[in-house]
C-alpha cells in the first residue's frame, strides 16, 4: 500500500455527502497509510481516527489566489515526508495546487469527483473550465460518483483508462431509538399520520420548493398526510416563506443522525426532486435515496443528474419531471394512497442497497485503484 496524502476541504465534523464519503474510505484503508491535511474545525474530535488527521487554514480571502496557503500547507508535507501518492479530494482549487506540485514532486495524483464539482466549472466557462480541463487530464486516476459525473469528466478530455466508477454507499443503518423517535414525533405533534419526509442541505438544486408548490395537490387527496422537511442551508429563509400559507408543514432544522434515522423509520415516504441550476449545480447522484431505501422505504426522485442512478424508476421509487410540481404530487400522491406500491418499492430499494451499495466493496476497488496508480 503506497504512502498517501490526501487534501480535502470538507471532512468530519462537516455531516456533508464528500465528508461521509472520505471518511468511509479512510476507515477501511491499512492504519497510517494516509495523512489528511484539512481545514481547522473547532469542534473536531480526531483522536480515534485511523489516520493521521492535520489541520490548517488552508483558503484565505484576503489573498489571489485564495489558494495560496493550501499550496504551501501541501509543499510543507511533501518536503517534510515521503508520499508515493497525491489524493485530492476537489478538482477545484485543490486540483490546481496539487497538479503544480505533483509535478515538482514526480509523484502520481488522483481525484474524486461527485458532480456538480465538474458541471459548476464547465457551465462557468473561460478559465474556470480551463483550470478543471487541465487538472483533471493531468490526474493518474478520476474516480467518478455516477455515471452522470462520468460523462462529465469524459467531456473535459480525461481518457477512458483513468475513469473510475466509485459509487458512493449509504450510511449505515442505525437500529431506531424508540424514545428519540417518540420525542420527535411529539415534538411534532405527529400521531399515525403518514409522513412526506425532505431530507438534506436547504439549497436550490434540492428542489424543495417545488415540492412545497406540489403540496396543495397532496394535501387535497391525502388530508392527514404531514410534510417534515429536515435540514439547514441558505434556502432556508426562502422555504420557510414558501410554506406560510400551507397546512401540515413544518422544518425540523439540522437533525443529528438518530432523529434523521428515526425521520426515517417513521416516514411513508422520502421526496427530493433536485434539477440542475443554471450554473451547473446538479446531484451528482443521490446518496439520500439510498439512505431512505435502507430503511425499507420508497422515494421520488427528479429527473436530472445522477438521481436516476442512485433510484431506479418503479422498481425502488419514483422517478419524475424535477421541475414539475404536478408530477411530483402526483408520485407522491401514489406512494401514499398505494401502501401494497409503496412497501414493494421500499422492500426491493432496501434489498439493493444491501446487495449493491456496502462500503466494504468500495473501499476494496479504491485499494486497488491506489495500489496499481503507487507502484
Amino acid at each position: 500500500m503506497p504512502r498517501v496524502l490526501l487534501v480535502t476541504l470538507d471532512f468530519l465534523p462537516d455531516i456533508g455527502g464528500v465528508a461521509h464519503y472520505l471518511e468511509n474510505l479512510l476507515r477501511g484503508l491499512p492504519v497510517g497509510t494516509v495523512t489528511v491535511l484539512a481545514p481547522v474545525a473547532p469542534d473536531a474530535n480526531d483522536s480515534d481516527f485511523p489516520q493521521t488527521i492535520i489541520r490548517r487554514p488552508l483558503l484565505a480571502n484576503w489573498l489571489r489566489p485564495r489558494w495560496l496557503p493550501l499550496y504551501w500547507e501541501m509543499a510543507r508535507r511533501l518536503r517534510d515526508e515521503k508520499f508515493d501518492l497525491l489524493w485530492i479530494a476537489q478538482p477545484l482549487p485543490v486540483g490546481m495546487a496539487g497538479r503544480l506540485l505533483a509535478r515538482l514532486w514526480r509523484i502520481p495524483y488522483i481525484i474524486n469527483t461527485h458532480g456538480m464539482d465538474v458541471s459548476g466549472p464547465l457551465a462557468r466557462g473561460g478559465r474556470h473550465q480551463r483550470q478543471l480541463r487541465r487538472v483533471l487530464r493531468g490526474a493518474a486516476a478520476v474516480t467518478v460518483n455516477s455515471q452522470f459525473t462520468a460523462g462529465l469528466v469524459r467531456r473535459c478530455g480525461v481518457p477512458e483508462a483513468r475513469l473510475h466508477l466509485l459509487l458512493p454507499c449509504p450510511r449505515p443503518k442505525l437500529v431506531v431509538d424508540l424514545v428519540t423517535k417518540e420525542s420527535l414525533l411529539a415534538k411534532l405533534n405527529i400521531i399515525d399520520q403518514p409522513i412526506v419526509l425532505a431530507a438534506g442541505r436547504l439549497v436550490a438544486r434540492k428542489g424543495f420548493d417545488t415540492l412545497l408548490a406540489a403540496w396543495p395537490h397532496i394535501h387535497r387527496e391525502v388530508t392527514a398526510a404531514q410534510l417534515i422537511i429536515a435540514g439547514d442551508g441558505p434556502q432556508a429563509a426562502n422555504l420557510l416563506h414558501l410554506s406560510q400559507t400551507l397546512p401540515n408543514v413544518q422544518f425540523t432544522g439540522r437533525v443529528n443522525a438518530a432523529e434523521l434515522a428515526a425521520l426515517y423509520d417513521a416516514s411513508t415516504c422520502l421526496v427530493m426532486p433536485a434539477r440542475e441550476e443554471a450554473n451547473g449545480d446538479v446531484e451528482g447522484f443521490g446518496m439520500v435515496f439510498l439512505e431512505a431505501n435502507s430503511y425499507g422505504k420508497p422515494v421520488v426522485a427528479g429527473d436530472t443528474g445522477g438521481q436516476a442512478e442512485a433510484v431506479i424508476n418503479e422498481e425502488t421509487g419514483l422517478v419524475v419531471r424535477a421541475t414539475e410540481a404536478e408530477a411530483v404530487a402526483a408520485a407522491v400522491i401514489r406512494l401514499l394512497t398505494e401502501p401494497a406500491l409503496a412497501a414493494r418499492l421500499g422492500q426491493r430499494g432496501q434489498t439493493r442497497v444491501a446487495r449493491d451499495f456496502q462500503w466494504a466493496d468500495r473501499i476494496k476497488e479504491f485499494k486497488n485503484i491506489l495500489v496499481n496508480i503507487g507502484k
